[in-house]
C-alpha cells in the first residue's frame, strides 16, 4: 500500500477545485447576463420616471458583485493549488523514504 492515504488526500483537495469551477461557470454566465441587462438598460430611450436609472445602479452593483466573488474563487483557487503541490512534495518525500527502507 504506496500511501494511498496521501493520494486520497490531494484527489479530495483536487474534486473540490472541480466543484468551484462549475460555480464559476454559473457566475461568469451571470455576469455575462447582467452585463447584457446593463447595456439594454443604457441604451433606453426613455427614463421612465428614474426607474431605468435606478434599475442601471442595480445591475452596475450586482456585477460589482459578481467580479469580487469570481476573484474570491480565484484566491481560493491559488490557495488549494498551493495545499495540493505542498501534499505532493511531501508525499514524494516519504515514498522516497519508503523505497530506502525496502531497499533494505
Amino acid at each position: 500500500m504506496r500511501l494511498t492515504l496521501g493520494a486520497a488526500l490531494v484527489m479530495l483537495l483536487l474534486a473540490g477545485g472541480t466543484a468551484r469551477a462549475d460555480d464559476d461557470a454559473q457566475m461568469e454566465t451571470a455576469k455575462q447576463a447582467l452585463q447584457t441587462a446593463r447595456d439594454a438598460l443604457r441604451n433606453a430611450a426613455r427614463d421612465y420616471e428614474g426607474h431605468r436609472s435606478k434599475a442601471l445602479n442595480h445591475v452596475s452593483s450586482a456585477l460589482e458583485q459578481v467580479n469580487a466573488a469570481v476573484q474570491v474563487s480565484k484566491r481560493h483557487e491559488r490557495k488549494d493549488e498551493k495545499k495540493v503541490n505542498t501534499l505532493q512534495k511531501k508525499i514524494d518525500k516519504l515514498e522516497k523514504q519508503q523505497d530506502k527502507i525496502e531497499a533494505r
